[in-house]
């Protein structure tokens, strides 16, 4: 079973880590699709697909205000080299869907936890260890189950998709369901021709139990 928590904002990576425990020198760290910004940007290559550091060393990048735009981290037991990992595709974050299905995965089969940042706007954990994400909850005010989150989110699209499923707007734009979930969710109005349908959808919603 994975575990995950997110925070729709971003923390510089040291806070996102120690928040987790003493975990550096647990793992060996890959470091992928990233996009990062420290006090020692020496430390950083430019031109590498990937970061693989031990504990010791990913511990002392993390101590240089690293802070990251885009990255997916990855931990793997100490006994995993960086050719095994290199078997697979590298993890990464910049348009992956994964992260948002109901049954979220670990990237590789080797991965114990993942960190990810995305697009400046969230980070989130993907983790075997339950503890992991307890203790991101418990860390940051704000931040929620993101696997709950994903299945609440899917199972709230799936439902007016089916209410507006013959609108001419679904056929020529299958993401025009997300227009009535803001409106419903995040009371960003739609035109009112669709306040009618829009009524529909909150009530089969409400009836499902997906909002009050």
């Amino acid at each position: 079973m994975i575990y995950g928590a997110c925070l729709d904002d971003n923390l510089p990576l040291h806070d996102i880590v120690s928040a987790l425990g003493d975990i550096s020198g647990q793992f060996n760290w890959l470091i992928s699709d990233y996009q990062l910004f420290s006090s020692n940007d020496d430390l950083i290559p430019v031109e590498k697909d990937y970061i693989w550091l031990n504990g010791d060393d990913f511990r002392k990048l993390l101590d240089t205000d690293l802070f990251a735009v885009w990255c997916v981290i990855s931990a793997f037991p100490k006994n995993v080299a960086l050719e095994d990992v290199l078997e697979f595709d590298l993890p990464y974050a910049d348009g992956n869907p994964g992260f948002w299905v109901d049954d979220v995965s670990l990237q590789t089969p080797l991965t114990e936890l993942e960190i990810v940042v995305f697009d400046s706007s969230s980070c989130f954990i993907l983790s075997k260890y339950r503890s992991h994400r307890d203790r991101f909850l418990n860390a940051f005010p704000g931040s929620y189950d993101l696997i709950s989150n994903n299945i609440r989110t899917n199972a709230i699209i799936r439902t007016i998709t089916d209410e507006i499923c013959n609108l001419p707007e679904y056929s020529a734009d299958k993401q025009f369901p997300w227009r009535f979930y803001h409106a419903i969710l995040n009371d960003i109005p739609l035109e009112p021709e669709y306040n009618e349908l829009l009524e529909k959808c909150k009530l089969k919603l409400k009836q499902n139990g997906l909002i009050n």
